[in-house]
């Protein structure tokens, strides 16, 4: 997976905010970049050395893709989320939606979920189900694994711990390792049991082709995995109450 070039422009009505911020990225901040908001953190205040009963948040455009009280996953998926955007993935692929580890393997779902991990994260988290800290999943059609990748970027190490010292802590939350998760199933919004062919189909819809295949090498992977990997369908539902056809699929491994 080639690592690109990425370069940060910062915006943030917290002078203190913008200096950590930097001081992480610092290998790849720009001060000519004038990039539109895209990522923002709104961590959670509050007095120092306390447990913290707020939330740090990450969000991306309107949507919050992290809400965790460990600043150390914050910023961890901070990196994790601008990381993914300096890469190619060749032999991966790059699907719109979200993973979920527990200790079988990996669930791919809905990236429509991710709007309401407020309501489903802590519920899942309690039955040993992690959420993957990246904007898709990526799926190695050959070994029909869920992958998670080590970050690339050239980030400051010692300034990623001073975050995390820095900003209130309440629960640990560390995020899911880098490695490879055998993937359980493929989940879709739907009734009835879905075919394998309509996972190729409904997948070819949201999945990008890998640098260099071509759309005929796409349907190919993705057939690759649903000859392997079972889909699902998950009849829409409140967002709590989705939790428990999910953790069903998940235990089933």
């Amino acid at each position: 997976m080639h690592i690109g070039d990425l370069h940060i422009g910062l915006r943030s009505s917290s002078h203190q905010l913008t200096e950590e911020i930097r001081d992480v990225f610092s290998a790849h901040v720009d001060d000519d970049v004038e990039a539109p908001t895209n990522y923002s953190l709104r961590m959670a205040s509050g007095p120092k050395n306390r447990r913290s009963t707020g939330f740090h948040l990450l969000y991306r455009g309107s949507t919050i893709v992290l809400r965790s009280r460990d600043p150390k996953r914050v910023i961890q998926g901070t990196i994790s989320q601008l990381d993914s955007h300096a890469r190619d993935y060749t032999g991966l692929l790059r699907i719109q939606g979200m993973a979920l580890v527990n200790d079988h393997g990996a669930l791919a779902v809905p990236a429509l979920l991710r709007e309401y991990l407020p309501q489903m994260e802590r519920r899942l988290n309690v039955r040993g189900v992690r959420v993957v800290d990246l904007p898709w999943v990526l799926a190695d059609p050959v070994t029909r694994e869920i992958v998670v990748p080590e970050p690339g970027l050239d980030i400051a190490s010692a300034a990623v711990d001073r975050f995390a010292e820095t900003h209130d802590a309440g629960r640990e939350d560390p995020p899911v390792p880098p490695g490879r998760y055998p993937m359980l199933g493929w989940s879709f919004f739907g009734e009835g049991v879905p075919t394998r062919g309509f996972a190729v189909a409904m997948g070819a819809r949201i999945t990008a082709r890998s640098p260099g295949a071509s759309l005929q090498d796409s349907l190919d992977s993705l057939a690759d995995i649903v000859r392997h990997v079972e889909p699902h369908h998950l009849t829409w539902d409140e967002p709590a109450a989705l939790t428990k056809p999910i953790l069903r699929l998940m235990e089933a491994a």
